[in-house]
């Protein structure tokens, strides 16, 4: 009896490790490391801010994929994955995550979360494969027009603000604290904010369930910063009818770190959504 039970104890381990899987999958001459864990029929992918690799999902990654398959990754040149092809702008970056989906045979509407810079990203992803992404989660996301809001609000301010900004990110360059990508997706932003958007600006999303967090607190607590995201961020809403807002004054721009469980409550919200779809036939 003891053996049989040290048995059903070591499989059960087994199953857990089995459940979550790291791996690295060629996206077409590089490779990029990710990590999934299956728990569910409805895909959740995980898209990353600015420095931050797939760890930065650690908080709410196992939770999440309790009840979906999770997927986390490191774009290229972050983390573990290798360097890919440069300038690392959306378009290039769309490759990486196309031909990740693909690998993966994630073909069913996927619930896509992007987090900052990676928020950005996640609803370009939309527009460019609109029928495979069943719902979005954009926490505190870049909009692309946080810059020029700003400016208009206050330019001797923010102005002194940038250039600070520039000369920090400069000096980091120069230490090389980073890789490479990380730069060049530093340099994207820079590009896209100061134009006050990107050329498919501003980005159709279609009419699927999208979950909007929008941090005012901590680092976000400047009056100018509340009112410029409540304004920019307002503006995915419009286009969804399973729409959700959440502001939160008790969070900092890093969600994940501050209150995760508004991220997984999101997630919760539009698989539930989707697996209603699923069952009813639509």
């Amino acid at each position: 009896m003891k053996r049989t039970l040290l048995l059903i104890f070591i499989s059960s381990i087994a199953i857990s490790v089995d459940a979550q899987i790291t791996k690295k999958i060629d996206v077409g001459g590089h490779k990029i490391d990710v990590k999934i864990k299956h728990g569910g029929p409805i895909p959740v992918i995980f898209e990353a801010g600015l420095t931050k690799d797939l760890t930065c999902w650690d908080p709410i990654f196992n939770v999440v994929g309790s009840f979906t398959t999770a997927v986390a990754y490191s774009r290229a040149g972050y983390g573990n994955s290798e360097e890919g092809p440069f300038p690392r702008i959306p378009s290039i970056i769309f490759n990486d995550f196309r031909a990740l989906i693909d690998s993966l045979g994630l073909n069913q509407p996927i619930i896509l979360v992007g987090h900052s810079w990676g928020g950005l990203l996640a609803r370009y992803y939309t527009t460019q494969i609109p029928k495979r992404i069943g719902g979005l989660v954009l926490v505190d996301a870049t909009h692309g027009a946080e810059d020029q809001t700003l400016l208009e609000s206050d330019s001797v301010k923010w102005g002194y603000y940038f250039q600070g900004y520039t000369a920090a990110i400069d000096s980091l360059k120069r230490v090389k604290a980073f890789s490479e990508s990380v730069f060049s997706e530093w340099d994207a932003v820079d590009e896209i904010c100061e134009s006050g958007g990107i050329d498919f600006e501003p980005l159709q999303l279609p009419n699927i369930p999208i979950v909007v967090i929008t941090a005012q607190g901590g680092d976000s607590s400047d009056p100018d910063i509340q009112h410029t995201k409540r304004k920019n961020q307002a503006e995915w809403l419009e286009y969804s009818t399973n729409a959700m807002w959440i502001i939160t004054e008790k969070s900092g721009h890093d969600v994940m770190v501050f209150q995760p469980n508004l991220i997984i409550d999101g997630i919760e919200y539009i698989n539930k959504i989707l697996l209603a779809e699923q069952s009813s036939g639509n």
